[in-house]
């Protein structure tokens, strides 16, 4: 046996062809042009497995199979659901007392993460989630907005422009579907208010409203949160005396801003400090945390503190 013969011998077992030739032997140059056929044709196939796993692995189409994946979930839905737009820790408080009600729901979020964590929540039926943005119409399409059992759509992403988008896209091409929208800024509440959506709730004014109700009208305020205890069994205790001297509201941003604003409306005195890096201190020496911004009053010193 030739160097030749034993390559081809070697060619025919490792690649699985079989060592068969008909109708007749082969002669040297046709064994040859076996050998090559061969070898091209082991190339082209690793190459186009290759490509066909890549293609599998693409972020475009492994959106694409889990987008038709939850259409396909939505589509099945027969009783009615709600979609909520935005799954953050607002989202994850609504979808928990939804599933406690026995009621469904789907998730759109613009976060895979978040997407994910729906998967490894412990709900009593299935909750179909997919990664999008709700500004899109055509996600909320695919989140089941067109379809008949869709009972109503919560905004509840962290971006006043995303929810007024949803609440625009609701009450157009769904205009008998009911919308709710979280809000922080009133420019965006007056202008989602302007589409008729079921409520806008601005958590950090309606934060404020509640703490002046309970300084000034504690019964009230124990009333009121006990009508919206979900269980109806516990009454918190009242707390007296609490709208007396002065408060000091320590917090940054749009909320200190709209707390101080209702507190002020409601008749406490109030002032409002912002918090600031600490600077540099040597070890063991007091760290300065706030500075004052706003004072309301002559007396330089409160006394109370919220």
């Amino acid at each position: 046996m030739t160097a030749f013969d034993a390559i081809y011998q070697m060619t025919m077992t490792v690649t699985t062809v079989g060592y068969t030739e008909a109708p007749y032997a082969f002669s040297y140059p046709q064994r040859m042009w076996v050998m090559m056929s061969i070898f091209l044709l082991v190339v082209s196939w690793a190459y186009a497995l290759g490509v066909f796993f890549s293609l599998l692995q693409e972020p475009a189409f492994v959106d694409a199979v889990a987008t038709q994946r939850f259409r396909r979930r939505v589509r099945r839905l027969r009783e009615p659901f709600t979609i909520i737009a935005g799954y953050g820790l607002a989202g994850r408080t609504v979808g928990a007392e939804l599933d406690e009600r026995r009621r469904r729901f789907v998730v759109l979020d613009n976060q895979r993460s978040k997407v994910e964590t729906v998967a490894t929540e412990q709900f009593a039926a299935d909750v179909p989630a997919v990664e999008g943005d709700c500004r899109q119409p055509a996600m909320l399409g695919v989140a089941g907005l067109d379809r008949p059992a869709c009972a109503g759509v919560l905004a509840l992403t962290d971006d006043d422009s995303a929810n007024l988008a949803v609440v625009m896209a609701v009450s157009v091409l769904r205009p008998g579907v009911p919308v709710l929208a979280r809000c922080s800024s009133h420019v965006f509440q007056d202008r989602m208010e302007q589409f008729g959506p079921e409520a806008v709730i601005n958590p950090d004014d309606r934060f404020g409203n509640y703490l002046a109700l309970e300084m000034l009208r504690p019964v009230t305020h124990q009333l009121l949160m006990w009508l919206m205890d979900n269980d109806e069994n516990h009454l918190p205790a009242i707390r007296n005396g609490l709208g007396r001297g002065r408060w000091i509201v320590c917090a940054d941003g749009a909320f200190g801003d709209l707390v101080t604003t209702d507190l002020r409306e409601a008749g406490v005195e109030v002032d409002l400090t912002h918090p600031v890096t600490a600077r540099r201190a040597p070890p063991g020496s007091p760290v300065l945390s706030v500075e004052p911004t706003t004072t309301s009053s002559t007396s330089p010193w409160p006394s109370r503190c919220a």
